[in-house]
This record gives C-alpha cells, sequence and structure tokens, in this order.
C-alpha cells in the first residue's frame, strides 16, 4: 500500500466523523458573534440544517445582528437573502435600507458594484 492510499483510508472515515460532529453540534454553538463564521463553515460541509438554524436566528434577531462585525462581513448573497426573505418581520423599510446602507458603506470601494442589487 502506498503512502497517499493509505492517508486515504485513514481520512475518509475521521472526514465523516467530522461531519457528523459537526452537523449534530453547530447548531448549538453558534449566536449573534460568530453566525456568519458557522454559517460559512455549515456551506463549506453541506449541512443545509445546521445552515438554516443559522439563518433563522439571524432573521428572528436582526435588529441586534445589524450592530454587529459580523452583519458587516456577510457576503452580498446572504445580506440580499436576508433582506428578501418573508421570514424578516418587525422592521421598517428605513430600518432595512440604512441596515442596507451601512453595509455598503462598510467598504464602499469594493461594494459599490453591488449598491443596485443591494438596494432592491
Amino acid at each position: 500500500m502506498d503512502h497517499d492510499s493509505w492517508l486515504l483510508q485513514i481520512f475518509h472515515p475521521i472526514h465523516h466523523l467530522l461531519i457528523i460532529f459537526i452537523n449534530n453540534n453547530l447548531k448549538f454553538v453558534f449566536s449573534i458573534g460568530n453566525c456568519v463564521e458557522i454559517k460559512n463553515l455549515a456551506r463549506f460541509f453541506s449541512l443545509k440544517d445546521v445552515e438554516d438554524a443559522v439563518q433563522n436566528h439571524i432573521l428572528t434577531n436582526f435588529a441586534k445582528f445589524v450592530h454587529t462585525e459580523e452583519f458587516l462581513r456577510l457576503p452580498v448573497d446572504d445580506l440580499c437573502g436576508i433582506l428578501s426573505s418573508d421570514s424578516l418581520w418587525g422592521q421598517s423599510e428605513l430600518e432595512l435600507f440604512r441596515a442596507s446602507d451601512k453595509w455598503l458603506q462598510h467598504d464602499m470601494p469594493n461594494r459599490s458594484q453591488y449598491i443596485r442589487q443591494v438596494m432592491k
């Protein structure tokens, strides 16, 4: 057995156990302060139920989330998904506009290309 084959035989079960562990535990360790990282990790490992739980947490706590560094680190597609979600309630159009503007202003040189996408 060559070195690479041996490594693959060991890595595959470890990788599988890691995904099971992450899937079973990530839902319980996220907060407003780490939810973007957890969502990205869940997306990387294709853990849809964890990703959905984080998204629901963000939507439920959007008024607090907007005031975090995590909000400012959101990828544009995630931001647009949140802003257009039917599950985002209790926010006025003005509050959503201000949140969008805050995200854009945080890195305007790089985010100006997304103004139309974010503001629609």
